[in-house]
């Protein structure tokens, strides 16, 4: 099963020299299971990406950090603003709704930006847990 796993992986993620693979990352079992086996076939060019914003407690966060250090892999922190959104604020159960359109925009952004911060054309996976 673990061979089938990290082949699917081979698979669908970009070699180092075509590009990156990218991890949207939370610390929890999910992605962090997700980001260990990314960084284990794609060790050079795998990143994770934590939403960070004043609804992620600071436990939270530091487990996050702890976890991906543990792992082995680069962990880059983007803000995300899902705490102006009235619908966030309005907690009318779309708050896991709001939260995750902020935080997939943030990634966007990410990966817009590595895509285009590249001397030659290469491509961008978004991985997730």
């Amino acid at each position: 099963m673990r061979a089938r796993l990290l082949h699917r992986i081979a698979y669908a993620g970009i070699q180092q020299d075509k590009g990156n693979n990218l991890i949207a990352f939370s610390g929890g079992v999910d992605s962090s299971v997700v980001a260990y086996a990314v960084n284990l076939v794609f060790p050079h060019n795998s990143l994770c990406i934590l939403g960070r914003s004043a609804s992620l407690p600071n436990d939270q966060l530091e487990i996050a950090r702890k976890v991906a250090q543990y792992i082995g892999i680069n962990l880059t922190e983007v803000e995300t603003n899902e705490g102006q959104s009235e619908q966030y604020i309005k907690n009318e159960g779309m708050s896991c709704y709001s939260c995750k359109t902020h935080l997939y925009s943030a990634l966007n952004s990410v990966m817009t930006h590595a895509k285009d911060n590249q001397t030659a054309p290469r491509r961008v996976v978004l991985f997730n847990g």
